[in-house]
């Protein structure tokens, strides 16, 4: 080899292996060059099992433990932490999933339209689901009760405590309940926690941090108390219409003010989009048939639904006024406002305008990794075994080879093209799989085969078709033509991928670093995070 080809070739192979040895790119180049080797730690339940005082890592590990609910799960570890907030407010989140559920046909009486009291389970809708039990419902209560007392001024607590007191038929309670969330000052769901503890695992078991596997996790988390938020508040306005009905408007008017600033901070502080579009809901609730006027019907096809919003929003202000209340008038346009400034925000244009460039880098970058890698590590094999295969007596004088040797010589090449890039875009579907918590199908090798062949093998494949022509035209065996082709070409095609291939990878890690800082911010703070890129203010809690 000539010295300045050597000396690309050593350049090559030192920055190669200096990117396989630094911590900030060795993960990224183990899962592309090798994807079938998953992990690069301890396994899953490993690492789980080994930091049994970690919280986070302890609630995030639930989803793989033993077949238990996530309820179930996270009820055991309160002896382990008996203190802890965060625990409390996901063990009321996942309960709403699958054990306390509000229906109520009541919350219908807001409608002009309301379903009959002999419906499917008296439920809105028609649901057939089975109410919660009396045990399920204490410990419900239980579990918020000690959230109350955890974290005092959180007004999720008392909230979702009425949800359980609602579901319970303990309406005196549950509006005392929310009259307390009424006068709190903060709204955190701790939800967060659950996420940053599958990130901390799948960065353990996986080694890296992969900002598309992140954003799969944190999209995955469910938000099923919603639905449960929105039942209380349309039983809470239902209750207020009645007490105004029956000569009680101060009354009514109280719980009309402790469920709007409720939503409203649910608005301002949740970390989620969907909280906050919930929290305007909430606060648009209780400005229902203010004064316990009828209940309106669908809006007609000819009013625009900003005119629509804006006639309901003067009637409620204009019925507070008259009250003696024209703070709580000014309050309501003020949350009205704010929520048309989010809405604003959280226009499709927006989120995705914002977002997606950075995305679409990624898997741009991720992909073309994944490519290099694999027609990297093919030139090198294939190359490797050109050299070993030149020095038999026939090749190396040009001669054509016993049939039996062209045989051997095509089969160790298709097997070498064929073998490693279909491991190779094997190992990359299975990785998506596991990313996107998707089971593989039982045809899952089919795709990832065709892939390896078409994108994997694309520069061996090339050189493979170059070199039987030059092999052609210069009048050569075929297999002659191919070992020297193999021979005097791969190795400096492999030594420019490599180059190229390093330089990708450091530009897909800082890829993966915008990503994962992004990630980061939206998870305690979609909102905000959303109204910063946008160069638009987040609007504060109304007061």
């Amino acid at each position: 080899m000539k010295p300045r080809s050597l000396a690309f070739a050593a350049a090559a192979a030192l920055i190669l292996i200096a990117l396989l040895f630094v911590p900030a790119t060795r993960w990224l180049v183990r899962l592309e060059a090798f994807p079938g080797l998953q992990g690069g730690g301890p396994g899953g339940q490993e690492f789980i099992q080994s930091h049994a005082r970690d919280y986070q890592v302890q609630l995030g590990g639930q989803t793989d433990y033993r077949g238990q609910t996530s309820v179930q799960y996270a009820r055991s570890l309160v002896p382990r932490f008996p203190d802890n907030p965060s625990l409390r407010a996901n063990i009321l989140r996942y309960a709403t999933q699958g054990e306390v559920h509000l229906r109520r046909p009541e919350e219908n009486l807001l409608s002009a339209n309301p379903v009959p009291q002999g419906s499917a389970g008296n439920y809105p809708g028609g649901s057939r689901e089975e109410p919660p039990t009396a045990p399920q419902l204490a410990a419900f209560d239980a579990d918020a009760a000690a959230g109350e007392r955890l974290d005092p001024d959180n007004a999720y607590f008392p909230f979702m405590r009425a949800v359980g007191l609602f579901a319970a038929h303990r309406d005196d309670d549950g509006l005392a309940a929310i009259k307390r969330a009424g006068r709190e000052h903060r709204w955190r769901e701790y939800s967060d926690d659950e996420v940053e503890g599958r990130w901390r695992i799948s960065e353990a078991t996986f080694g890296g941090r992969e900002g598309i596997s992140r954003m799969a996790t944190a999209a995955a988390v469910l938000f099923p108390h919603y639905q449960g938020l929105r039942a209380a508040a349309r039983l809470v306005a239902v209750k207020a219409v009645s007490a105004e009905q029956d000569g009680r408007p101060q009354e009514g008017l109280a719980l009309r003010l402790a469920l709007a600033r409720s939503g409203d901070l649910m608005r301002a502080q949740s970390t989620s989009l969907i909280g906050s579009l919930v929290g305007i809901a909430i606060s648009a609730i209780s400005r229902s048939r203010p004064g316990g006027v009828p209940a309106a019907g669908s809006r007609p096809t000819n009013v625009p639904a900003e005119q629509w919003a804006q006639e309901h929003l003067d009637a409620y202000c204009d019925y507070v006024t008259r009250l003696g209340h024209p703070e709580a008038a000014r309050e309501a346009r003020a949350q009205a406002e704010a929520a048309v400034q989010i809405r604003h925000l959280t226009s499709g244009d927006l989120i995705f305008g914002s977002r997606l460039p950075d995305l679409a880098r990624l898997g741009i970058g991720l992909a073309a990794g994944w490519v290099l890698a694999a027609n990297l590590l093919l030139l090198l094999l294939l190359s490797g075994l050109a050299l070993g295969l030149s020095r038999l007596a026939p090749l190396r004088d040009r001669l054509a080879p016993p049939p039996a040797v062209s045989l051997g010589v095509a089969l160790a090449i298709l097997l070498v093209l064929g073998g490693l890039a279909a491991w190779q875009m094997h190992g990359a579907a299975s990785r998506a799989a596991i990313l996107t918590s998707t089971p593989p199908g039982g045809n899952s090798l089919q795709a990832p085969l065709l892939l390896g062949l078409v994108f994997g093998a694309s520069f061996p494949c090339l050189l493979l078709l170059t070199s039987s022509i030059k092999a052609k035209v210069r009048r050569l065996p075929q297999v002659v033509g191919l070992v020297e082709g193999f021979r005097d070409t791969a190795p400096p095609l492999a030594c420019a991928l490599a180059l190229l291939y390093c330089g990708l990878t450091l530009w897909t890690v800082h890829q993966e670093n915008a990503v994962n800082s992004g990630l980061a911010r939206s998870l305690h703070g979609e909102g905000q995070y959303l109204a910063e890129l946008t160069g638009k203010p987040w609007p504060s809690p109304v007061r």
